[in-house]
C-alpha cells in the first residue's frame, strides 16, 4: 500500500508538471503582450502630452496677442477718455454790489468751471486772478433786474464763459455751474 500511495503521489506530480511545461511557453507571449501594449499606452500618453503642450502654447500665443491689441485699445480708450472726461474749476465765492442798487442789494454767487482739459484747468488756476478779476468786472456792471430769474441766470452764465474764454489760450471753458446764487 506504501507503494501504491507513493505511485499515486508520483502520478500527479507529473501530472502537474505536464501542464507546466506550455505555461512556460505562454509567459513569454504573455509578457511580449504586456510589453506591446505598455509600448503603445507610453507612445499614446506622449503624443498626448506634446498635442496639449502644442495646443497650449498656441492659445497662450493668441492670448498674448489679444492682450497686447487691448492694451493698446485701452491705451488710446483713456487718452480719449482723459480728453473727454469733464475737469471742473471751484472757485471761491464772490459778494457783489449790484450796479444801480446803491449799495442795498448785494449778490452772493458761487461757481464752478467746467473745462475741457487738464490743460485748460491748470491755466485757469494759474491765471485765477485775472478770472476773479473779469467775474467781479462783469457781476458789478449787472443790476439786480439783469441777474435776477432764470433768464437772468442763462444769460449771466452764457456772458461768463464768452468772456472768460475770450482770454484763455489752452482751452475753453464748456460751461459754468452755480452753487450759490443769493441775493439781499
Amino acid at each position: 500500500m506504501a507503494e501504491s500511495n507513493a505511485a499515486k503521489k508520483e502520478e500527479p506530480e507529473k501530472e502537474s508538471s505536464a501542464p507546466a511545461g506550455p505555461a512556460k511557453d505562454r509567459k513569454p507571449l504573455i509578457l511580449m503582450i504586456l510589453i506591446i501594449f505598455n509600448s503603445l499606452a507610453l507612445l499614446g500618453v506622449g503624443a498626448g502630452l506634446y498635442m496639449y503642450a502644442k495646443a497650449t502654447k498656441q492659445a497662450i500665443k493668441q492670448e498674448t496677442e489679444i492682450a497686447e491689441d487691448g492694451a493698446a485699445e485701452d491705451k488710446d480708450k483713456k487718452t480719449e477718455e482723459s480728453k473727454d472726461e469733464a475737469k471742473i474749476v471751484a472757485l471761491e465765492s464772490f459778494i457783489i454790489n449790484l450796479n444801480g442798487s446803491e449799495g442795498y442789494k448785494f449778490m452772493k454767487i458761487t461757481m464752478s468751471l467746467d473745462v475741457d482739459s487738464k490743460e485748460t484747468e491748470q491755466e485757469i488756476l494759474a491765471r485765477q486772478a485775472q478770472v476773479r478779476d473779469t467775474i467781479v468786472v462783469l457781476l458789478t456792471s449787472k443790476s439786480y433786474s439783469e441777474v435776477a430769474g432764470e433768464n437772468g441766470q442763462e444769460k449771466l452764465k452764457e456772458e461768463l464763459v464768452d468772456t472768460i474764454n475770450s482770454f484763455l489760450v489752452k482751452g475753453k471753458i464748456k460751461k459754468i455751474l452755480f452753487t450759490d446764487y443769493l441775493f439781499q
